[in-house]
């Protein structure tokens, strides 16, 4: 079973998280292929918000 992954000319090994892609992508490195999925976003409670920002996907959320 081969367990390392190439992205970008760097070796990753099974479980490694990658380089983000994208501001709401996250990517690992899963049994020799990379695998990538939406980031999750926890849920706003009522009564508060949620502030977005260039920086995070999620952005902060504020009460």
């Amino acid at each position: 079973l081969m367990t390392e992954c190439v992205f970008e000319g760097r070796p990753y090994l099974h479980g490694e998280l990658l380089p983000r892609t994208g501001r709401c992508i996250i990517c690992v490195c899963y049994y020799g292929e990379i695998t990538c999925s939406d980031e999750k976003c926890p849920p706003v409670k009522f009564g508060c918000q949620r502030l977005t920002d260039d920086l995070t996907c999620c952005g902060k959320i504020v009460c």
